[in-house]
This record gives structure tokens, C-alpha cells and sequence, in this order.
């Protein structure tokens, strides 16, 4: 029951992973150091994955003509540039 819940909420996936490096850097950090391949791997799979998005994002709300679509893209475009 307790795998069926994990697969199912990737929070707890997330979680469980963070919590596992943390432990890695701290007990075993030569083996840490030996991983940084996953996470270099990890960042250029999420910005593989982010921009795509924000192309979407912002051709769907250049091309609306409804108000409120319009000011959450603004919104949006506002945060992505701080």
C-alpha cells in the first residue's frame, strides 16, 4: 500500500530523493562528489523541459484576447524576467 501511494504523489518522491542526498552528502560525500553527473544531468533535463513551456505560455497568451488570460501571462512574463 505504502508503493502504490509513492508511485501515485510525486511529492513524496521529491521529498524521499532529497532527503536521500542529503544523507549521501553527509555520510558519503567522495561518493556525493562521484554523482554530480545525475545532477548536472537533472538541471539540463529541467531546462530542457522549461523552455518549451514558456513558449507555449507565451504564444497562448499573446494570441488571447480574453482579459483575465492576458494579465496572468502578463504576470507570468513579469516573474520570469526578475
Amino acid at each position: 500500500m505504502i508503493f502504490k501511494l509513492f508511485r501515485k504523489h510525486l511529492y513524496l518522491q521529491v521529498m524521499v530523493a532529497i532527503i536521500a542526498g542529503a544523507c549521501v552528502g553527509e555520510f558519503y560525500p567522495r561518493f556525493g562528489v562521484e554523482l554530480k553527473f545525475l545532477a548536472d544531468a537533472f538541471i539540463k533535463l529541467i531546462k530542457m523541459m522549461v523552455t518549451p513551456d514558456h513558449f507555449y505560455h507565451g504564444g497562448r497568451g499573446f494570441f488571447s484576447h480574453g482579459q483575465p488570460e492576458a494579465r496572468r501571462t502578463h504576470w507570468f512574463k513579469g516573474i520570469r524576467l526578475l
